[in-house]
């Protein structure tokens, strides 16, 4: 039987291969003097920055009522995510990085009770944002006629951008070890229902949620404060009806993408080296919704890579004979 860090290794450079091949051929079919990905004509986002720390008001509430309900007194902020951002850091490099001490084990109800903190906040924030500033499905990121296309794009986008985020980070983990919860929990006790738990956390909830606040609240705030006819008022609590459609040829500030990859990346500084790493996946995840203004490429990036990383957790605790 293969060892684990054998099977890791060859994972690595399929995807590594696989990273190659998608900018490859995204270089090949772009038209001469084309960007890369076009940009697709769409208005500023209706809301505000109320809305966007309304959300994160919600969050924590609902955080505060799950570890309330859990009765464990302590963060359930588990999956491969942190409160409030709760990104998870690459697992390739679990082998490398020794285990470290964790003070509390999280138990499948404190992942659960994360879980449906994520959703409950991600439900309450859309009704808001519908009720107040009448947001239409485009404005939130979603086109039904770009749905099967969004997920090819976001498959594209996991393979052009979450390789070179594993190499950051093991490359990092030489110097500073990674150290998370959910990764030290189930190292340390790999019950079948803390994995269920764990992919329900991780896989599933986080994506959504992480997505909805940093790319298309945040970033969407920032690329609507950086054009210059931005109403200060409007900036503030958002607007009650549809602007007119934005030409596709007009300029879109980069900054944007910087501002909101950092500060999702500084919310993950005691993840060990995984703050670098999602800052370069966080920017690549940027770029896209940029481009296209649709959630959903993102959110199956992210889902990828999270799912990627807890597979690989899940065979280093298997070769470990913890299962």
């Amino acid at each position: 039987m293969l060892p684990y860090a054998t099977i890791a290794q060859v994972v690595l450079g399929i995807l590594l291969l696989a990273c190659l091949a998608s900018w490859f051929q995204l270089l090949r079919r772009r038209e001469p003097n084309q960007p890369l990905l076009a940009l697709d004509p769409r208005p500023a986002v209706p809301w505000g920055l109320g809305h966007l720390l309304a959300a994160l008001v919600l969050l924590t509430l609902f955080e505060t009522v799950a570890v309330f309900l859990t009765g464990s007194g302590r963060d359930p902020a588990g999956g491969l995510t942190d409160r409030p951002s709760g990104n998870d850091p690459p697992a390739a490099s679990a082998r490398q990085a020794p285990p470290q001490a964790t003070a509390v084990a999280l138990t499948p109800a404190d992942l659960w009770a994360t879980a449906g903190a994520r959703l409950a906040m991600l439900t309450a924030s859309i009704v808001l944002i519908i009720v107040t500033v009448r947001a239409s499905p485009a404005d939130l990121g979603v086109r039904r006629a770009a749905l099967r296309a969004d997920l090819r794009l976001g498959c594209r986008v996991f393979l052009m951008f979450g390789p070179p985020a594993y190499l950051i980070q093991m490359f990092l983990t030489v110097w500073r070890p990674e150290s998370h919860p959910i990764i030290e929990s189930l190292r340390a006790a790999p019950d079948p229902q803390l994995m269920i738990a764990s992919v329900a956390s991780a896989v599933v909830a986080a994506p959504l949620q992480e997505e909805f606040l940093w790319r298309l609240l945040f970033q969407g705030w920032l690329e609507k404060l950086a054009r210059a006819t931005s109403d200060p008022i409007e900036l503030m609590v958002g607007r009650s009806r549809r602007s007119s459609t934005v030409a596709p040829d007009q300029a879109v500030a980069t900054w944007p993408i910087l501002v909101s990859s950092f500060v999702f990346a500084l919310l993950h500084l005691n993840h060990g080296p995984a703050a670098v790493a999602l800052f370069f996946f966080a920017t690549g995840l940027g770029w896209v919704y940029q481009r296209t203004h649709r959630i959903l490429p993102c959110i199956t990036a992210h889902l990828l890579l999270n799912g990627c990383s807890l597979s690989l957790l899940f065979l280093e605790i298997r070769f470990d004979g913890k299962l």
